[in-house]
């Protein structure tokens, strides 16, 4: 089968072969090339304006077509002239001029047509008709022409039927079989590989969001949570029975809000202690704490000698706390003096205690509620005050609001505190 379609298709190409070639030598002789010297233009001719040209040219019956330019006028002139010349002098009046000659521009000026032959005077073609009608007939019967139309019908038949074997042949048909067997295996291999690569997309949006989750909750510190228990709380309160007990009810009642339905929130301890205390609520509650994430906070900036220079603002005080609560979410926050912060450094501390509570930092919201949050303030300490939580309660609250201002960030900060107690004495 292979052998036949190889000498089929080595007919057809040398039947295609010969038909152009009889067919382009069949043009050519129909055609001849015509071509003629330019005449070298004569200074009389050269003077001569377009219009006496055109003149002269009508007088002796010359074509002026294709000319365009003065030149081609001038050529035309010349050669109309060569021809008077060289024509005999007609016999008689009535006979018709001699016809011009053709030069090689108006040759190539004529469009070219495959049917129309050139001209030729009414006697030759009279003379020439029998001859003519048998070229004619030679032509349509042995020509180029018909070689051609027999190479055409050839190739089309030869083409039919190499289609037809090939369509027909039984390893086309167990190839055609082979491809859709293929592309029915890759088409499977597809889909399944858009579902693996679809359902790893939603892998990694779920590990991507869980990750976001434990660090909101546990913070980037490999999930370090300090508990405040009874005995830190104690350490650094009023050494006696009563605020002993008060330690350990304020420390489960904390646990309960954490278990149950309570609003999210960042429970706020205030500590008044006597302005003649020095000690570091801090250190105790650091070195009690198994785990790093107990921070410190000052509302001034100090220089190497431990001395106050300047207030600190707000945007360090929210930068500061922010970087902790990021590492930290559940870390204790310790802020040490809170009478040395102004009302406007404050905002980020009550931004971040209140419900829901967090701070913006480099575009991104941090939480604030799940911290907890020991304050100090340094107040005229009172003999009634060890022994009476509602009394300190409200004196602590009163001054509080008194130092910041008695406006309406005082009384808002005022609520965000949960639990006063009576700081440690020296």
């Amino acid at each position: 089968k292979t052998l036949a379609r190889f000498s089929l298709l080595v007919v057809t190409t040398r039947l295609v072969e010969s038909s152009v070639v009889v067919g382009i030598r069949g043009r050519l002789q129909d055609y001849p090339a015509k071509a003629s010297i330019m005449p070298r233009i004569p200074a009389d001719v050269q003077k001569m304006t377009v219009a006496q040209l055109k003149e002269e040219l009508t007088l002796l019956g010359a074509s002026m077509r294709g000319c365009k330019l003065k030149k081609d006028y001038q050529e035309r002139l010349v050669e109309a002239r060569k021809a008077e010349k060289a024509a005999p002098p007609p016999p008689k009046p009535s006979r018709s001029p001699v016809k011009p000659m053709v030069t090689l521009v108006e040759g190539f000026s004529r469009p070219f047509s495959p049917i129309k032959s050139p001209a030729k005077s009414p006697a030759k073609a009279r003379v020439n008709k029998g001859s003519s009608k048998k070229k004619a007939g030679k032509t349509s019967t042995g020509g180029p022409g018909f070689m051609s139309a027999f190479s055409v019908i050839a190739l089309i038949i030869a083409l039919a039927v190499g289609v037809f074997f090939f369509v027909t042949s039984e390893d086309a048909k167990t190839g055609h079989e082979r491809v859709n067997e293929l592309f029915k295996t890759a088409k499977g291999s597809l889909d399944e590989l858009y579902s693996l690569s679809k359902g790893y997309v939603v892998s990694l949006e779920l590990l991507k969001k869980a990750t976001e989750e434990l660090q909101q909750v546990f913070g980037a510190a490999g999930g370090c949570r300090p508990l405040l228990t009874e005995e830190m709380l104690s350490s650094v309160t009023f050494q006696n029975d009563v605020w002993g007990a008060w330690s350990k009810s304020v420390v489960w009642s904390m646990r309960d809000a954490a278990r149950g339905d309570a609003p999210k929130k960042g429970a706020a301890i205030l500590l008044a202690r006597n302005t003649s205390y020095s000690g570091s609520v801090y250190e105790k509650l650091r070195d009690q704490s198994e785990c790093e994430c107990v921070g410190q906070f000052f509302g001034a900036n100090t220089n190497s000698r431990g001395d106050e220079v300047s207030s600190k603002s707000r945007g360090q005080v929210q930068k500061e706390l922010a970087e902790f609560l990021s590492s930290c979410g559940h870390g204790i926050v310790v802020v040490e003096g809170l009478d040395t912060f102004s009302s406007d450094s404050l905002s980020p501390l009550h931004n971040a205690m209140s419900e829901q509570g967090g701070l913006t930092h480099d575009g991104k919201m941090v939480a604030g509620y799940r911290a907890t949050y020991v304050l100090t303030m340094n107040i005229p300490m009172e003999e009634r005050f060890q022994e009476d939580e509602d009394l300190v309660k409200q004196a602590v609250k009163r001054i509080l609001v008194e130092r910041l201002g008695a406006g309406e960030f005082a009384s808002a900060f005022r609520r965000r505190i949960d639990y006063v107690g009576l700081g440690r004495e020296p």
